[in-house]
C-alpha cells in the first residue's frame, strides 16, 4: 500500500518554533551553529524526508562528508528526552555497526545542527564492488555502507539491496524510514 504524504513539516511532541531552510535550499546542507528546530523534527522536501539532528565527532575526530553515512552516537539517541545526536565515526556509534541514522548532505561542524536525509532518493557513499542483488549493511569504514555478496550470509541488519552495479564511490539509494533499497 502506498501512502502519499505532502511536502511539509512533521514534528514530535509540542509545536515549537522551527526555522526552515530557504525555499530553494536543500535542508541537508545546513550547518547551524545554533539550534533552529526541535531535535528529531521531520521535514519533507521535494519528496525526500529529513530529520533535524545535532552532529558530534564524539571522542573521535572523523569529519562528516557529503553523501556520508550518519550514525546514531552511543548515548546520543533518546527521543523521549529530545536527544537526536549523530556521528560520522563508526567507533562511536550506538550498538555496533547497525545504527545508521541517515545520510549527510554536506560537511557539518562537530556540535552544530543539520538535517540528515532519512527517506526518499539519496546518494550514499558505498564500498567498491556492489553489483545487482548485493546487500548493503553498516560497516567498519567511516561514512560508508559495506557490501555482502548476493549469495553471501548476511549477519548484520540489511539496509539495502543493490539493483545495479556501482559505477563510482557513491550510489543512489531509495531510503525508506531507517532501511534502504538500492536503485
Amino acid at each position: 500500500m502506498t501512502t502519499y504524504k505532502p511536502d511539509g513539516l512533521f514534528a514530535f511532541g509540542n509545536a515549537l518554533t522551527v526555522e526552515l531552510p530557504p525555499n530553494d535550499a536543500r535542508p541537508d546542507t545546513a550547518n547551524d551553529a545554533t539550534q533552529k528546530a526541535p531535535l528529531g523534527t521531520l521535514y519533507r522536501y521535494k519528496g525526500n524526508l529529513f530529520r533535524y539532528v545535532q552532529q558530534s565527532a564524539g571522542s573521535g575526530s572523523v569529519a562528516t562528508a557529503q553523501y556520508g553515512v550518519a550514525l546514531w552516537l552511543a548515548a546520543g539517541l533518546d527521543p523521549s528526552n529530545g536527544i537526536f545526536t549523530v556521528t560520522a565515526d563508526h567507533t562511536q556509534e550506538l550498538a555496533g555497526i547497525n545504527s545508521m541514522a541517515g545520510v549527510f548532505g554536506g560537511i557539518v561542524t562537530s556540535g552544530n545542527y543539520t538535517w540528515i536525509q532519512v527517506g526518499g532518493y539519496a546518494t550514499v557513499t558505498c564500498a567498491a564492488g556492489f553489483v545487482t542483488g548485493d546487500v548493503a549493511i553498516g560497516g567498519a569504514t567511516d561514512l560508508t555502507l559495506a557490501r555482502v555478496a548476493a549469495d553471501g550470509s548476511v549477519t548484520s541488519v540489511p539496509f539495502a539491496i543493490a539493483t545495479g552495479t556501482r559505477g563510482a564511490s557513491t550510489d543512489t539509494f531509495l531510503l525508506e524510514a531507517s532501511r534502504l533499497a538500492c536503485l
